[in-house]
């Protein structure tokens, strides 16, 4: 098998890994299932044997009970992903304390003890994965969906689904039981989502304030109706 020719994990490596966190163990075979279209069985074992030369993912369990080769591998701890993560981010996250540096003449060391690492990588979540959620995804996420529902709405904006959930998790913007396998939005991840969405509003009605002062009257009296 040809190996990898690459230094560092990216989105579909923290995807793998994602999937079979919440799996607990796979094999390359039960990953594909859960990677339709996005790479190959083969495409799957050569990342997870690279993971496992790295020091992601610990040497496979090998199983021959049934009369075929059966790699195992299992989950990493949630830490060492969070990790693996906060580290795979750090790139981008360093171009953008030294695009915010240049802008505003402060060094990067005062910017980054402003805005660390996990802060940033948390406003990249809400951000650019989550701020297309609807209403309705968030109600049913705030009462509790199935792990299979959850990844079925994030997939509608994101082609990582897995790794967005499992980076959630690790920002306590949701909760997930595994074992049940049911996932929560926080009242933290629900706030942080609903700020943004406040601010948007903010936007929008200054706009239509400036363009159609009648109009942002009445529908401003509209809802004071219920106040």
């Amino acid at each position: 098998m040809a190996k990898l020719k690459k230094e560092t994990v990216d989105e579909l490596d923290l995807e793998i890994l994602a999937i079979l966190y919440y799996k607990g163990e796979a094999t390359a075979t039960d990953l594909e299932k859960e990677l339709v279209g996005k790479i190959t069985k083969a495409g799957i074992s050569k990342r997870l044997k690279w993971l496992a030369e790295k020091g992601h993912l610990e040497e496979p369990e090998i199983d021959i009970s049934t009369g075929k080769l059966k790699k195992i591998y299992k989950a990493p701890s949630k830490e060492k992903l969070k990790s693996i993560i906060l580290t795979h981010y750090k790139k981008e996250y360093e171009k953008l304390i030294h695009a915010f540096a240049e802008q505003s003449g402060q060094s990067y060391e005062e910017i980054a003890k402003e805005y660390p690492l996990e802060t940033a990588f948390k406003d990249e979540i809400i951000y650019n994965k989550l701020d297309r959620l609807t209403f309705e995804e968030l109600k049913v996420l705030k009462e509790g969906v199935t792990l299979e529902e959850a990844i079925s709405i994030l997939e509608h904006y994101n082609l990582y689904p897995y790794y967005v959930l499992l980076s959630c998790e690790i920002l306590d913007l949701v909760t997930v039981d595994r074992e049940k396998k049911l996932v929560r939005i926080t009242e933290k991840g629900l706030k942080a989502i609903l700020e943004e969405w406040i601010t948007y509003i903010k936007r929008l009605l200054k706009g239509l304030k400036e363009l159609y002062s009648k109009a942002y009257k009445e529908l401003l009296a509209e809802f004071c109706k219920d106040l």
